[in-house]
């Protein structure tokens, strides 16, 4: 069975520019993300930051605000 998407031709080529200089394909690449994720789970850079994150991140935009 096959995907199908659609990438901006543009964005395709930095992508593709990028992965070359540690020559990659962007297939390459896709198959080792997608196994990595069969595998392990996504990355942590995926999860949603939790509660005691979320306010600490509120009070330092207040801060910078000037809120507090």
């Amino acid at each position: 069975m096959g995907y199908t998407t659609r990438i901006n031709p543009i964005i395709k080529e930095q992508a593709s520019r990028e992965l070359a200089k540690y020559d990659l394909t962007l297939s390459k690449f896709l198959r080792m993300m997608i196994t990595n994720v069969a595998n392990n789970d996504l990355p942590s850079e995926f999860e949603s930051p939790n509660e005691a994150v979320m306010a600490s991140l509120k009070e330092v935009v207040a801060d910078i605000k000037g809120e507090k």
